[in-house]
């Protein structure tokens, strides 16, 4: 029996969805800087870039203490 040569043309699909996304520390700043904007809402800043509220509002308090810092 003959076992076939991978193509070179072969595409890889992923399908699975990763449970948690890591947020670098600019970017968590980035986010939370946006909120605070004018006008700005911190709901709608959150559902624009698919973080959960929670997590924006607890970004915020964490900056607020001056103890934000991302593990990567």
């Amino acid at each position: 029996m003959t076992i076939p040569k991978p193509s070179s043309n072969l595409i890889e699909v992923i399908t699975s969805v990763q449970r948690r996304r890591r947020w670098a520390a600019e970017e968590e700043r980035a986010l939370v800087e946006e909120a605070e904007q004018p006008g700005a809402s911190v709901s709608s800043v959150a559902r624009k870039n698919g973080v959960d509220l929670n997590q924006l509002f607890h970004w915020r308090r964490l900056i607020g203490q001056g103890s934000l810092f991302a593990v990567n």
